[in-house]
């Protein structure tokens, strides 16, 4: 099966943006820089899907469909 339109206009799309979060922790702890945990706890929502939808469920469910 080929992965739906929406999933490919979601990954170049909606992903870059709700990965860009991460991406500036991540910048700053690699660059020794410390992040509290409540600046975390946002990201880490998002991520797991604590209130909604998370981005992995949704990053798991794009690559399901892809295959």
């Amino acid at each position: 099966r080929k992965a739906m339109q929406h999933d490919h206009s979601w990954v170049l799309g909606v992903l870059p943006r709700e990965l860009e979060p991460i991406v500036r922790l991540r910048n700053a702890g690699a660059h020794s820089e410390t992040t509290s945990a409540s600046a975390l706890e946002g990201v880490r929502r998002k991520i797991l899907g604590l209130g909604g939808e998370g981005l992995l469920a949704q990053v798991v469910l794009v690559g399901l469909r892809g295959r």
